[in-house]
């Protein structure tokens, strides 16, 4: 791979090109916004992503109602502590390691439901923060 997902001390990730100049490719080009993304959520949230992405992989487009269902369902039965409980391996990883492996797997999916899950995700986050 010629991009590099790094971890910097406060546990957000962002991208370096290792390869060579002028050479880009479509994973560098994604994994630059799905690392701000990734870096809008904690834990729970990111957690939050991969429930709802098994739930509803494609959701209407246009329709955020489904969106909304789902996450809605995930939250109220608890899903996020049932699945991964406190003493899940994932809950033992840094959050920098949790938001790495998801910018990877955003990039696996190439437009699948990960990463759009990860961008709506990360934008109600930031709506939330701004209206605090």
């Amino acid at each position: 791979m010629t991009t590099e997902i790094r971890i910097a001390p406060d546990q957000t990730v962002s991208t370096h090109w290792i390869g060579e100049k002028g050479r880009g490719s479509l994973f560098q080009c994604m994994a630059g916004g799905n690392c701000d993304h990734a870096n809008c959520l904690d834990l729970d949230g990111l957690l939050e992503v991969v429930i709802c992405a098994k739930l509803t992989p494609f959701p209407v487009p246009g329709f955020t109602a489904s969106r909304e269902h789902t996450l809605e369902v995930c939250r109220s039965e608890g899903w996020v502590a049932k699945i991964f409980p406190p003493d899940h391996p994932i809950r033992q990883r840094s959050l920098g390691e949790v938001r790495k492996a998801m910018v990877y797997e955003c990039g696996d999916s190439c437009g699948g439901p990960t990463d759009s899950w990860l961008k709506w995700l990360a934008d109600r986050a930031q709506q939330a923060t701004a209206v605090a």
